[in-house]
């Protein structure tokens, strides 16, 4: 078995065991007992993609297995309230948790049969849990030569593809440096913008409510952009995954650039907690306007004061947004099919967040 497999199975036991809850005594900790019935690589081969800094190769397995956990206790009622606290521990958890230590699904079968041992004050009383899931592990290269196995689960969704990490932080207070603010034209109303750092919230906060037009579900959106600079590590890119951690305490329009050429030709994603949607829109030759097909979902529960994962996904004219694991919308269009920088957008928002962001490469 080679190393990257081994510790795949590895990784996949102490994820699991990791969302089990701690028994008050050692004798009565539910154990795992790993059951694999399919290891695949990841991406061709097992090579998952490139990392430029510090170089080397991405590496990946995904497990496809069946878990017994055994719950114990010291009699059949404390057992019920072990089993019950045990299956809320492994099913109360959303996808973005689960994905976030490597599991990309979880299933619970019908547990097994009450098994009695020992007698007196020795006696433990169990019963089998039986669980399917299916495990991604990626091996990033690090100077320490350390591995990392919770990161870019993502890479899996284009696997035709060779993905390069381009860009993966949190932020500090010297992060806004590697981008430049730009202020549209047609902003005019509670100009100019504000970008800052917020060491409270350990994040790049945009603090004007800086916007033109409508603030409703329409194409028409001049704001403030932050967009990533470029260097030779980071060029301009044409397909991509990029993802953000973002939250706002107010209720209009947070988002992302990308294929960004200038302020006056680029892609843009937008939500707002207001009106309930996540627009996806274009601004070509200095005018805004739709995509080609699709672009809108609208309805959406959104919240603020909660941080969300958005993921951004282009291949040639096709874009796909997730939000917190769950598609919101899709697009199709061909105006702007060039390499572009990437970046954040607000639009009458003067409480955005921007926490972290990771851009991949796709080739």
């Amino acid at each position: 078995m080679d190393t990257v497999t081994e510790a795949a199975f590895a990784g996949l036991r102490g994820a699991l065991s990791s969302l089990l809850p701690v028994a008050g005594e050692p004798d009565l900790q539910p154990s795992v007992l790993l059951l694999p019935q399919r290891v695949m690589p990841t991406g061709i081969g097992g090579l998952a993609g490139v990392q430029s800094d510090p170089a080397g190769d991405i590496l990946g397995r995904r497990v496809q297995a069946k878990a017994r956990i055994t719950v114990r206790a010291r009699d059949p009622a404390g057992l019920d309230s072990a089993v019950g606290a045990a299956t809320d521990a492994l099913l109360a958890n959303d996808r973005a948790t689960l994905a976030g230590i490597g599991i990309l699904r979880l299933s619970l079968g019908e547990p097994g049969d009450v098994a009695v041992s020992g007698a007196g004050n020795q006696q433990i009383t169990s019963r089998e849990l039986e669980i399917g899931v299916l495990y991604e592990l990626l091996q990033f290269p690090t100077a320490a030569g350390g591995v990392i196995d919770d990161l870019p689960l993502e890479l899996d969704l284009i696997p035709e593809s060779r993905a390069d990490l381009i860009f993966n932080t949190g932020f500090d207070a010297g992060a806004i440096d590697d981008f430049d603010p730009v202020d549209d034209p047609a902003a005019t109303d509670s100009a100019p913008s504000d970008w800052a750092y917020d060491p409270v919230r350990e994040a790049i906060v945009q603090r004007s409510g800086i916007h033109g037009g409508s603030l409703l579900p329409d194409a028409g959106k001049p704001g403030t952009y932050l967009v990533l600079k470029t260097t030779t590590s980071r060029p301009p890119l044409d397909d991509f995954i990029f993802q953000v951690r973002l939250a706002t305490d107010a209720l209009d329009g947070i988002g992302v650039v990308f294929r960004w050429l200038d302020v006056a030709s680029f892609y843009y994603l937008l939500l707002s907690v207001r009106h309930g949607y996540c627009l996806v829109g274009r601004k070509v030759g200095g005018v805004f306007g739709p995509m080609d097909d699709g672009g809108l979902s609208e309805g959406l529960a959104l919240e603020t004061g909660r941080q969300y994962r958005l993921k951004v996904t282009a291949v040639g004219d096709r874009f796909s947004a997730e939000l917190d694991g769950e598609p919101v919308v899709a697009a199709r269009d061909g105006a702007l099919a060039g390499r572009g920088r990437v970046g954040f957008i607000c639009h009458g928002n003067q409480q955005a967040f921007f926490h972290r962001m990771k851009l991949i490469a796709l080739r």
